[in-house]
């Protein structure tokens, strides 16, 4: 996560581009599987019935897997503006442009939030916690970087003037 600081505002940006790239690679290779053969390779034509049905399904289904993956990685932009005593958290990815914004005076408290992925190593990420007690995520994306996810709470926790309540596992969320 970058973090940037200018006169009066804080914006924080989440690193999608790789999980952006991986998306892409695989996409790509789903849709080259399912055009193989139905005439892009020039060999297409000595290909029987079942090798292209086993074809077109595994290229169906990597482009499925790499929809989902992008569909579960959007980037995030936090922006504190610290004069206004305002926060806009900005997410954007293959469900389109969400904007959400708050008061400062609607945050009880910021948070590490910590998982595990799927091969069981930690995982961390920001969350605020609101006085509703909702929870509001400050990027989908896990971290394995632990100390940038921490920085990123401290830097919030002090632009806004909130509490840091340490660690927790109060989101149950699949682990990338």
């Amino acid at each position: 996560m970058r973090i940037t600081q200018n006169a009066g505002q804080v914006t924080i940006r989440d690193q999608a581009a790789p999980f952006w790239l991986l998306g892409l690679f695989l996409l790509a290779g789903g849709v080259l599987a399912v055009g193989m053969p139905l005439g892009l390779a020039i060999n297409a034509g000595d290909l029987t019935s079942w090798e292209r049905l086993a074809s077109i399904g595994l290229g169906v289904g990597v482009i499925a897997g790499a929809l989902w993956w992008l569909g579960r990685s959007p980037a995030t932009h936090v922006r504190l503006d610290l004069r206004r005593r305002h926060l806009e958290l900005v997410r954007f990815g293959l469900s389109g442009r969400q904007v959400r914004q708050l008061s400062f005076d609607d945050l009880e408290g910021v948070e590490v939030e910590e998982g595990t992925d799927d091969e069981g190593g930690s995982v961390w990420g920001p969350v605020l916690r609101l006085r509703s007690g909702q929870l509001a995520l400050l990027s989908e994306l896990w971290s394995h970087d632990q100390a940038a996810v921490e920085e990123v709470v401290a830097v919030v926790a002090e632009a806004c003037r909130l509490p840091t309540t340490g660690h927790s596992g109060a989101i149950a969320r699949g682990a990338v």
